[in-house]
């Protein structure tokens, strides 16, 4: 038996430089990921930021909507309470009675003011809580 051995060595130069092309843009398509996946994070931690934000805003919307309402009802009660007054006088008050009908009109006047003076409060700080401009882009 003969036995021949026979060796082929083909070169394609062409084949080496695509390679290096391959390698290359290869590894600019994973370092533009990685600047898109760092952009991408830092776009959801500013969502979380804006959201929590959001959610202070509204709380504070919350407590003021339920301050208003409470001070309402607590002059809805003072005149309530102020009319029954008036309708127990009959038809010859005296001045002490006066006197304390006015006291009591007095009294739901301040709360009233109060009211309005806590109100105020919570609207300019609630104000506070959103910026004039937005913020720039990060």
């Amino acid at each position: 038996m003969l036995d021949i051995t026979v060796k082929f060595s083909v070169e394609i130069p062409q084949l080496a430089e695509l390679q290096q092309a391959i390698v290359f843009i290869g590894a600019n398509i994973v370092s533009e990921l990685q600047e898109l996946n760092e952009a991408m994070s830092s776009i959801v931690e500013r969502g979380g930021q804006l959201m929590s934000e959001i959610t202070g805003i509204q709380e504070a919307i919350n407590t003021l909507v339920a301050n208003q309402a409470a001070g309402q009802d607590a002059l809805a009660a003072h005149l309530t309470a102020i009319e029954e007054e008036i309708r127990q006088l009959g038809t010859a008050p005296s001045q002490a009675d006066l006197d304390h009908l006015a006291e009591q009109v007095r009294s739901a006047a301040a709360t009233a003011a109060k009211g309005a003076e806590d109100l105020r409060a919570m609207t300019a700080q609630v104000s506070g809580m959103v910026p004039d401009t937005p913020a720039p882009p990060a």
